[in-house]
């Protein structure tokens, strides 16, 4: 199936209806959970990564419906992109750039608040065999 191209309007309006999000078969989701608390998030296209649960929103950072757009300065489409930043940083917290509320805001993640509900990374690729 091939991703919709939609305009920055359209994709405001799929930030404020997260819930209704029809995945394509480019989309991944992902879920976190630690105590009390779950977040899940799925990638929209080439756009972004939706949040479409964060409970708390305290503790996460993040709100229902914000589209994450980059994170440490770095473009993510996809829940492991995230991931991926958040595994590798030396700094307590990631600072995200996301569309809340129709506008641009910068929001800071703690690392380790991350760190201990990510799943783990995903596996190296085998070694190649040698002759």
């Amino acid at each position: 199936m091939v991703p919709i191209q939609m305009p920055l309007r359209s994709e405001l309006s799929l930030a404020n209806s997260a819930r209704n999000f029809t995945q394509t078969a480019q989309c991944s989701t992902a879920t976190l959970h630690s105590v009390g608390a779950r977040l899940t998030l799925s990638s929209y296209g080439n756009r972004g990564i939706a949040v479409l649960i964060a409970e708390p929103a305290s503790l996460w950072g993040l709100w229902e419906r914000d589209l994450i757009i980059s994170a440490e300065g770095r473009s993510v489409r996809t829940p492991e992109d995230l991931f991926a930043v958040l595994r590798t940083t030396d700094a307590a917290n990631v600072h995200c750039v996301v569309v809340r509320n129709n506008a641009s805001a910068v929001v800071s993640l703690a690392v380790q608040r991350y760190r201990a509900a990510l799943p783990p990374p995903p596996p190296r690729p085998p070694v190649p065999p040698t002759r």
